[in-house]
């Protein structure tokens, strides 16, 4: 019998499978929306909790933010107004003197942090105390508008543009177009009533403006995502978008567990479901028998909770055994969800790597289809295949394993979602392929 990684490095890993200072600045905030659907994956459910023009005098470095009262979302979303009383302060700072780059151009760089103004906390889907969340959802700055000369030359123009860097990624919020967004890998708690200070208030991020120098004055819209404490709201939602590792911190953080000589990367080519880029999880150059890396986030799920995780994935196997798997999947602090994808077979496994329930050929889907495991309450799991509503495996809740944390007396690090690899393929290597990775709580379906 071939036994999964059990580890312990300060958890159990079971594991097969904007307040910145201003000079000038003007707080206030609008209505949230829900924010729209992210580009090939189902609509998010984050709140989208201030929109603001902000405006920077080049000279004087002095940075004034106003509020905007209406917002505008991409076509196709489901959302919903919340009220127009203040949720968040975005405040800027320049981080250090403007400097002339190689190109004649104007480098402004600035610090942005966001502190809350709303009763309960955000960034984390957990009710009580914000400090008590083990993974964080955290929050988002994106850019409702690109930056636009207001002063000193025609805007967008030959020496009249202004290009920005340092963001972490880019997507579409309440644009078709994907807008460049900052993370905050912070839990924000619900406001103390005091400005600029306190754990309502986020770490700075970095923001940098290359401007032409005939600029004299330009703007910007900028505007808050970010999920809401239980019970403000029912459902909370994960995308891994593949425009960097997932452990790398600059959007929702996930953990690794890693053993053997494996590796994550970024690709281009050979993507599931057409997409631009993807997760490759792979084991090289293997060393030893046993090979796994798991990515992982240990968010609330609770055993009666209503949960699914979308995916999809492609595999290139080795060795020609089942002993090489794609594993995805959750746990609830009761019950062990996972999904072993073999060259030949998919079931869904115990920590052993034994069967529970049924199996299908892996035949019966490609890469280019959408795989989502759901998870009924504590009545059963199911795994669905592309557009079908017809489930194309079903096990029942009682008949799962047991949640491997629990079982070790780890309930603090029980809940998780993960997905990535296990290779004890006789040292042979393997590789996987994972884009669309996204993961919500509360619901079945997107």
């Amino acid at each position: 019998m071939f036994s999964l990684t059990l580890k312990r490095a300060g958890i159990v890993t079971a594991m097969v499978a904007l307040l910145a200072s201003t000079a000038c600045s003007s707080d206030s905030i609008v209505a949230p929306l829900t924010q729209p659907d992210l580009p090939g994956t189902p609509a998010a459910e984050q709140e989208i909790t201030g929109m603001y023009r902000v405006d920077v005098d080049v000279a004087s470095g002095t940075v004034t933010t106003t509020p905007i009262d209406n917002m505008s979302a991409s076509a196709g979303s489901n959302r919903q107004i919340y009220g127009t009383k203040q949720q968040a302060a975005f405040r800027f700072a320049m981080a250090s003197p403007a400097t002339i780059n190689a190109q004649g151009q104007w480098k402004l760089p600035m610090t942005m942090r966001v502190e809350n103004l709303l009763s309960f906390a955000v960034g984390t889907s957990q009710a009580g105390n914000a400090a008590t969340a083990r993974d964080t959802l955290g929050e988002f700055a994106f850019l409702t508008t690109m930056p636009v000369a207001t002063s000193g030359c025609v805007a967008n123009t030959a020496g009249c543009r202004i290009t920005v860097s340092q963001q972490h990624g880019s997507a579409s919020f309440t644009t078709p177009t994907a807008q460049p967004y900052w993370f905050f890998n912070d839990v924000l708690a619900k406001s103390d009533g005091v400005a600029n200070s306190g754990t309502d208030l986020s770490r700075a991020q970095n923001i940098t403006f290359v401007v032409d120098t005939a600029i004299k004055r330009y703007s910007f819209g900028i505007a808050l995502s970010a999920a809401w404490q239980a019970p403000q709201e029912s459902r909370w939602k994960v995308d891994y978008r593949p425009d960097s590792l997932p452990d790398n911190g600059t959007e929702p953080f996930w953990k690794t567990v890693d053993v053997g000589t494996t590796r994550g990367s970024i690709v281009t080519s050979g993507c599931p479901l057409f997409a631009s880029r993807c997760l490759k999880v792979e084991d090289t150059n293997r060393s030893s028998d046993q090979a796994e890396l798991l990515y992982y986030r240990s968010d609330s799920l609770g055993t009666s909770q209503n949960a699914y995780i979308a995916f999809s994935y492609s595999g290139s196997y080795g060795a020609n055994s089942d002993q090489q798997v794609g594993l995805i999947g959750m746990t609830d602090q009761n019950k062990l969800i996972l999904l072993a994808i073999g060259q030949k077979n998919t079931y869904f496994i115990d920590g052993n790597l034994n069967q529970v329930g049924g199996q299908i050929s892996t035949s019966s889907f490609t890469s280019n289809d959408q795989l989502r495991i759901v998870k009924n309450g504590n009545t059963s799991v199911q795994l669905f295949i592309g557009f079908s509503t017809t489930p194309a495996l079903t096990v029942s809740y009682s008949a799962l394993p047991n949640d491997p944390w629990t079982s070790q007396g780890d309930v603090s690090h029980s809940r998780s979602f993960m997905f990535g690899f296990f290779n004890n393929g006789s040292r042979k290597t393997m590789s996987t392929l994972w884009s669309n990775v996204t993961y919500e709580i509360g619901v079945t379906q997107p």
